[in-house]
């Protein structure tokens, strides 16, 4: 089975997802209740991300043909799952690379991601030879994982014998500006609470003007309080709000999430960080201070490379790498 069959594959199974028929309603429901965090509206949203950027184009540009892996190899994934459908662009990295996938399912999203197996054998009988699903991984030339900074201490230690790309905990920023409009600000909430917050691509921290009026942001951010309806979430903003109240830590309280002035990029969900800056020098060193734990800059800035428009973080490009690790270059290079 050669690339561009696969390419096409995976073309024809983005305008499946793009009409979304009627069966995905069953999947959407199990989905949500494997996982809470699935929401019907999260997951219809990620399906159709992906119904958007799995076209011919946008795989030939991910994929050309002249990078192929000339010898197969059985590449391990171990898939995350705080969003939904966010380990299947490692799954089209692999096959698209010439090798086989060897899955490990996350147990949080691997009702929507087998689903999208399914579709696949239906779209292009015989392309399920270039993956299997296992519980463990052995036998495997290389590894991608994804998890937590604790767990990928684990799979640097497991997986030190074969060639691997680990990832581990990221966040994203958003750069703020005196003249931000209006319209920015409002979807700023959407990179602030798609998800719940849950991605990596998720803003967690503002990067705020000096003298900036901070009740702007809250005015814009309180459409988004229906976040406050999901147990889950509001667990953890409960949480978090007793903790902060307990030690007597300065923050603002919106009543359904808390902004805290703090150097830090991760901040707890349920929780927003902020702080100043006083010169778009003094903003780029504290940037690359913390690029390391920096999924995306958001922002209408001229900052770094790869800045992400408001409203966009979770709407990345197939091209588009977790960790600005090039997932496929990393696959072709493999010996």
């Amino acid at each position: 089975m050669n690339q561009l069959k696969i390419q096409k594959a995976f073309a024809k199974l983005g305008e499946e997802l793009s009409r979304l028929p009627e069966e995905w309603n069953d999947v959407i429901s199990m989905a949500s209740h494997k996982n809470g965090w699935f929401t019907p509206d999260n997951s219809r949203y990620a399906l159709k991300h992906w119904s958007e950027i799995l076209t011919v184009n946008n795989l030939v540009k991910l994929a050309p043909k002249n990078h192929l892996q000339k010898s197969p190899k059985n590449i391990g994934i171990v898939m995350a799952g705080n969003i939904p459908l966010v380990g299947f662009h490692d799954f089209v990295c692999v096959l698209l690379s010439g090798n086989k996938a060897v899955i490990k399912l996350s147990s949080d999203d691997e009702i929507l991601i087998q689903h999208l197996l399914k579709k696949l054998q239906t779209i292009l009988p015989g392309i399920d030879e270039f993956w299997e699903i296992k519980e463990r991984l052995n036998d495997i030339d290389a590894v991608i994982a994804t998890g937590s900074n604790n767990t990928s201490r684990y799979f640097e230690y497991y997986f030190r014998n074969i060639p691997h790309l680990i990832r581990k905990n990221r966040t994203s920023v958003a750069v703020i500006q005196h003249k931000i409009s209006d319209n920015d600000l409002k979807l700023l909430g959407e990179d602030v609470f798609r998800y719940f917050g849950l991605g990596c691509r998720n803003v967690g921290k503002l990067f705020l003007p000096t003298g900036f009026d901070l009740t702007r942001i809250l005015d814009h951010l309180m459409p988004y309080s229906f976040v406050l309806d999901h147990h889950k979430y509001a667990n953890n903003y409960t949480y978090h709000r007793a903790i902060y109240l307990l030690n007597q830590t300065p923050h603002l309280d919106t009543g359904f999430l808390l902004l805290k002035e703090d150097e830090a990029v991760n901040s707890p969900l349920g929780a927003l960080f902020y702080s100043f800056y006083n010169s778009q020098e003094a903003l780029q060193k504290s940037i690359k201070e913390k690029e390391s734990n920096i999924q995306c800059v958001i922002g209408n800035v001229d900052l770094c490379q790869g800045v992400v428009p408001f409203g966009f973080s979770q709407k990345p490009k197939l091209t588009d790498f977790a960790d600005h690790i090039n997932t496929f270059t990393f696959l072709q290079n493999l010996k």
